[in-house]
């Protein structure tokens, strides 16, 4: 079940969204004067695919159903099959494990139906994606081997280490590390066995990132730096800055923050370069914490404010969300509860609208209002007037207001 690629779309590159979203509506009419339900249909997918990247889950929901109309009218069981797989995509990212299985498992009976063994595989990893997220590991790794066969009877050696790769990392949330390396070995020597240079440098990170696990920061450095050789020698550059925040995670562990800072400046120079606004967003923000941890605040708050104007204009919840968690988790600490508060329930709430789990911010919002110790008629005002600012200036205010106490 390939999906067809979005043309003239490159994914992560989100510096001509506004444009893209245009060109599409404007293709949407131009199908519908012709009739041409299916490439309304596309166009439709095509506005989900741009919002599913950006967080946009609610957005992305209401294109793919629109999609997902148009294919059944026109009886396109393949295509179908695709835009419930996306819709399932969506629902496991919100959480709403119900939802998702219950989409795989349609988009799985239609491509047996149809015979669409690489739509078998897919709907499959989909449910086993589900499993892992509700920690059923054993019932994950029964999928992940059942789509294993099925590539290795097609004989396709990519997705088979593709799937190599997925059940290494089962093994790593089972804190099975030896079975994970092992598998992680396996993926590896199929993509040195197809030349495929670009997944091998993951791959090399992945070792890292269980060597780091295991507080083998020689051995991890090692791998990750056969990553870096690699990325760049085949001019991968979104390897090369994935490769240098994990060089980066590595000193921030072993607190050596200028070492992590200069890598991370390498990271943010490529991200620039390659007009990744969400990666050069993301990387600011770490910029901001290392500027903060120094106590070099008046460079920390640069940074963060450059990092929300990006996540802003680029509409990225997710990163919007974190930043203000973040901060004000932080603000919190040093005893200003309610400046604090302010932020990281604005943040919370954001990220509670895009199905972010809360459990993984990494701040007890709860715990914060516990200390703030107010009725509940106070939390809505507070809240209130978080939104408000929110909605005013993006939440500069707040920040900076954050900063003073800091």
């Amino acid at each position: 079940m390939p999906m067809k690629k979005i043309t003239h779309y490159k994914r992560n590159d989100h510096s001509d969204v506004g444009k893209m979203r245009k060109e599409i509506r404007r293709s949407i009419k131009v199908h519908r004067r012709s009739g041409d339900k299916s490439g309304e249909a596309y166009d439709w997918y095509r506005l989900g695919d741009i919002d599913m990247d950006l967080g946009r889950y609610e957005k992305a929901r209401e294109n793919f159903h629109k999609a997902l109309k148009i294919r059944r009218d026109i009886k396109d069981l393949s295509h179908e099959a695709i835009l419930l797989y996306c819709l399932a995509k969506i629902d496991l990212w919100e959480n709403k494990h119900k939802a998702a299985r219950k989409g795989f498992e349609n988009a799985l009976k239609i491509c047996e139906q149809t015979g669409d063994h690489m739509g078998e595989f897919t709907a499959l990893q989909g449910l086993a994606s589900v499993d892992e997220s509700q920690d059923l590991y054993e019932d994950a790794i029964e999928k992940y081997q059942k789509s294993l066969k099925i590539m290795q009877e097609r004989g396709d050696k990519d997705n088979e280490s593709i799937t190599w790769y997925k059940l290494a990392k089962v093994d790593l949330k089972r804190g099975d590390y030896e079975a994970g390396r092992t598998k992680f070995m396996n993926a590896l020597e199929i993509k040195r066995e197809i030349g495929d240079e670009r997944s091998e440098a993951q791959t090399w990170n992945e070792l890292g990132a269980i060597e780091l696990e295991h507080g083998d920061f020689q051995d991890a450095k090692e791998h990750f730096q056969k990553a870096l050789e690699m990325s760049q020698k085949i001019g991968d550059e979104e390897g090369e800055t994935t490769t240098w925040n994990n060089l980066a995670n590595t000193d921030l562990i072993c607190e050596d923050y200028e070492k992590a800072r200069e890598k991370l400046l390498k990271a943010l120079e490529i991200t620039k370069r390659i007009g990744n606004k969400m990666g050069e967003a993301t990387i600011l923000q770490q910029l901001g914490t290392i500027d903060l941890l120094l106590e070099n605040y008046e460079a920390s708050l640069k940074n963060y404010l450059i990092s929300l104007n990006i996540n802003r204009k680029i509409g990225n919840r997710l990163g919007l969300g974190k930043i203000f968690v973040q901060i004000g988790g932080l603000t919190a600490e040093r005893g200003h509860f309610e400046d604090g508060f302010k932020l990281a329930v604005l943040g919370a709430s954001i990220l509670e609208k895009i199905g972010y789990p809360l459990d993984q911010i990494g701040v007890d919002v709860d715990d914060m209002i516990s200390k703030l110790n107010c009725t509940q008629k106070q939390f809505e005002s507070i809240l209130q007037e978080a939104t408000k600012a929110y909605k005013k200036d993006g939440g500069r205010s707040l920040v900076k207001e954050a900063f003073r106490h800091l």
